[in-house]
C-alpha cells in the first residue's frame, strides 16, 4: 500500500462531508465540481443544466473549473448558453441518458466524457463534463461513485423542495428563497457562499438589471374545471400549466406551486417592462394552449417589485392585491401593483411593519 493511500482516504471522506453538508442544489453542484477536480487528475470539470427557451432545450453552463482555460472540440464554447442542437455530443448524451465518451484530439491521450445528471424522474436535467487524460481504473471508480452520491443526494434535496404533482418548487422552498433574496447582499444566481466553498469555479456574469419581481398567478374558474371534468383532469391542467411555465421563463427565474391552483413566479434581474413582457407572453401561451378534454384555460396574474429589506408579507400582499384587481376586472390579464397604485386604481397596501420575516 502506498504512503499516499491514507491521505487519499482522508480527502475522500472530507469531500463526501463537504458534498452532503449542502442543503441547496447550487451549493451541492459547486461542492461536487470542486471535489472531483481535487480528487481526480483531470484538466476540466464543468457542470451545466438543461433549460428551455421558447420550448427549445439549451445548455446553461453553471460551474467551470478550468484554470488553464483549455477549450477542446466537443466542450462548451466560451458562451454560457448554447442551444442543445448545436452540440451533437451533448444531444446524444441527452437522448440516451448514458455516459458519452469521445477523443477530441483523435488519439487516446485525452478523453472528453459527458455524464448525464438525472432528476428523481430519471430525466436528463444537466451534464457533468470531464476532460483530461484517460483515468486509471481506481480514479474512474471514484468518479462514478461521487457522481452517484451526488445524484442520490440531489434526489433527496428534490424530494424536500419539489411539489410532487407539478415538479415545480414547493411552498416551503418559496419561503426560504424569498427570505434569501430579501436578506442576502446580492441576488446573483450563484451566491458568494457557493463561490467561497470552491477554489476555482468561475462566477457566471449576472444579468444587467438589479430589479426583481414577484408574480402571483391563479387559474381562472379552476373550481368549475374540477366540478365539470373531475379532479384527474384538473390535476392534468396543473401539470401542463407547469410545463408551459418551464418553457416560458429563464433558467434563473424561480417557479413555485404555492397551493391549489395558485402559482408564484420570481423574475430575477429584469426591469418593469421586461417583467411585463415575460408575464404577458406566458399568459398568451396558456390562452392559446389546447388542454385535453378541458379545452381553453386562462390565467390572471398580479405582480409587484421585490424591494430589498421589505417584508415577505408586504411583497406577497402587493402581488396578491394586483391579482385580485385582475380577477375583479375581467380576468385573463396581467396587472402590476405599482402601476395600479400610481394610476389610482387601487390604494397603497398598508401592512404593519415587523422585525419578523416569518411567512404567514
Amino acid at each position: 500500500m502506498s504512503d499516499t493511500t491514507p491521505c487519499l482516504k482522508v480527502d475522500f471522506i472530507d469531500s463526501i462531508v463537504d458534498v452532503t453538508t449542502c442543503t441547496d442544489g447550487e451549493l451541492l453542484e459547486a461542492a461536487l465540481a470542486n471535489t472531483l477536480y481535487k480528487l481526480v487528475d483531470v484538466d476540466v470539470v464543468t457542470i451545466s443544466h438543461i433549460a428551455y427557451h421558447y420550448g427549445e432545450p439549451e445548455i446553461h453552463l453553471r460551474f467551470d473549473i478550468n484554470p488553464a482555460n483549455i477549450r477542446k472540440p466537443g466542450l462548451l464554447s466560451s458562451r454560457d448558453i448554447v442551444p442543445l442542437r448545436e452540440m451533437p455530443h451533448f444531444q446524444k448524451c441527452f437522448d440516451t441518458a448514458a455516459t458519452y465518451v469521445t477523443f477530441p484530439d483523435d488519439n487516446e491521450e485525452k478523453t472528453h466524457c459527458l455524464h448525464p445528471i438525472l432528476n428523481r424522474r430519471d430525466e436528463v436535467v444537466g451534464f457533468l463534463e470531464i476532460y483530461g487524460a484517460p483515468l486509471p481504473r481506481a480514479d474512474e471508480h471514484l468518479l462514478f461513485g461521487m457522481l452517484q452520491i451526488y445524484r442520490n443526494y440531489l434526489r433527496i434535496l428534490e424530494e424536500s423542495e419539489i411539489d410532487t404533482l407539478t415538479g415545480l418548487l414547493n411552498r416551503r422552498t418559496f419561503d426560504r428563497k424569498l427570505i434569501q433574496m430579501l436578506t442576502e447582499p446580492n441576488t446573483q444566481e450563484i451566491s458568494d457562499q457557493s463561490e467561497a466553498k470552491t477554489d476555482k469555479p468561475k462566477r457566471r456574469n449576472p444579468p444587467v438589471s438589479e430589479q426583481n419581481w414577484m408574480a402571483v398567478m391563479d387559474i381562472d374558474f379552476f373550481k368549475k374545471i374540477n366540478d365539470q371534468y373531475g379532479h384527474l383532469y384538473g390535476d392534468e391542467v396543473l401539470i401542463l400549466l407547469a410545463n408551459i411555465m418551464r418553457k416560458c421563463f429563464r433558467h434563473y427565474d424561480k417557479l413555485f406551486r404555492f397551493g391549489g391552483e395558485e402559482f408564484i413566479i420570481i423574475l430575477k434581474s429584469t426591469d418593469a417592462q421586461g417583467a411585463n413582457q415575460a408575464l404577458s407572453r406566458f399568459r398568451k401561451q396558456v390562452e392559446q394552449h389546447e388542454f385535453p378534454q378541458v379545452g381553453k384555460v386562462t390565467i390572471s396574474i398580479g405582480y409587484a417589485e421585490i424591494t430589498k429589506g421589505g417584508l415577505p408579507t408586504q411583497i406577497l400582499g402587493k402581488a396578491d392585491e394586483a391579482l385580485y384587481y385582475a380577477k375583479r376586472n375581467g380576468r385573463n390579464q396581467v396587472c402590476n401593483y405599482e402601476t395600479l397604485v400610481t394610476s389610482g386604481q387601487i390604494k397603497c397596501a398598508s401592512v404593519e411593519s415587523s422585525n419578523d420575516i416569518e411567512l404567514f
